[in-house]
């Protein structure tokens, strides 16, 4: 559609990682206006056998990594009073699911974080700033291979991308995929 793209790889869960690469990305593209956290990793499996190392990098790279990249593109949009910020939580963010109590955990931290930013910003003025949390069902990106409820089938990451875009487009606060939900 005649325009470019510029990719950077990054460890989201660790912090100085993140501050040298959105330096770099604001060297050589500029300022970010819309800012999708998506990271994610899923260990699961019964809460009493998960290994202490597996529950920590979960909230290093599901939540932890919204803090350190807020922080970074945060700024410039504040001073714009212009940007969006998407939270990929999940639907058990909202609903905790058994043998995922360490995602759900993580991903409901996300959507609170959104929610408490959201009111920050109100309290700043900044009505511009914009978020949209985004709670699909399972999605079909591998973390998840198959579910087992015969009412939810497992979404397409095309079918998630498009009602993102819908939710920044009309700067909806919370999108359920699918709606239903």
């Amino acid at each position: 559609m005649g325009g470019s793209a510029t990719s950077y790889v990054v460890d989201v869960a660790k912090a100085d990682d993140v501050h040298k690469t959105a330096e770099q990305m604001r060297r050589e593209v500029g300022d970010v206006d819309i800012l999708v956290n998506n990271a994610g990793i899923f260990y699961g499996g019964e809460l009493l056998k998960l290994k202490e190392a597996h529950i920590r990098r979960t909230f290093d790279v599901n939540t932890l990594s919204h803090f350190w990249t807020v922080k970074e593109f945060l700024p410039a949009m504040i001073e714009k009073n212009c940007g969006h910020i998407v939270t990929i939580a999940s639907m058990v963010a909202k609903s905790g699911t058994a043998y995922m109590v360490d995602y759900s955990a993580s991903k409901y931290a996300v959507y609170g974080f959104t929610e408490a930013l959201n009111e920050e910003l109100m309290k700043l003025g900044k009505n511009g700033v914009k978020s949209t949390t985004v709670c699909p069902a399972f999605v079909s990106t591998g973390l998840v291979k198959q579910i087992r409820d015969k009412i939810t089938t497992l979404l397409t990451p095309g079918t998630v991308a498009v009602e993102v875009v819908k939710g920044i487009q009309y700067k909806q606060e919370h999108v359920y995929i699918p709606r239903i939900l």
